[in-house]
């Protein structure tokens, strides 16, 4: 098989999206991370959206997120990276606050958490999830976990508060509990 050139994309919400000051100023940490890993990175973050719109617009030519900034849904990402022969080796997916904030449940959640995760994976990507503090343990608890482990490749997650630190560090020993997530081999 052909090695492909690290090319990470980050994808999200506001926490990709790095909002601050009420959505007036953006520091996504896809920025600092592209000058640690010094590859690529690229991010889209859906200010305002929940991981069930994020689902629903997979393959959307435009998703416009509440600060009325537009990029493509996800998989339309990806297939465009690929057909331009750039396609990306990882993808960080931050999703389900939104849905915390509007109660959905756990399992639900989890299930969209696993389709974003899936047609990243479907297009050759691994995967990184940076998950919203306590939906570990809701999952666990109603019995969906395992709807996020993921079979065709290896996933791996982080916290928010860690990935939130990317975004406002200037220190890059901050970075190594981010970094230590990305398999070494490909990157």
């Amino acid at each position: 098989t052909t090695k492909i050139a690290p090319r990470v994309l980050a994808f999200g919400d506001d926490l990709t999206a790095g909002v601050h000051k009420a959505g007036t100023l953006f520091r996504p940490y896809a920025i600092r991370l592209q000058e640690v890993l010094r590859c690529e990175v690229k991010h889209i973050g859906l200010v305002g959206w929940s991981a069930e719109e994020m689902v629903s617009k997979l393959d959307a030519e435009a998703c416009t997120d509440n600060c009325q900034r537009r990029y493509p849904g996800l998989r339309r990402e990806l297939m465009l990276a690929m057909e331009q022969g750039q396609p990306y080796s990882h993808v960080i997916i931050s999703a389900g606050m939104q849905d915390l904030l509007c109660q959905r449940s756990s399992r639900d959640i989890a299930l969209d958490l696993q389709a974003l995760h899936a047609a990243a994976l479907q297009l050759g990507a691994s995967t990184v999830g940076v998950s919203v503090g306590g939906f570990e343990a809701d999952a666990t608890a109603c019995g969906s976990a395992e709807l996020l482990a993921l079979s065709t490749r290896q996933s791996w997650s982080l916290n928010a508060a860690e990935a939130r630190d990317l975004s406002l560090t200037q220190e890059r020993d901050h970075l190594n509990t981010f970094i230590r997530f990305l398999p070494r081999s490909s990157l």
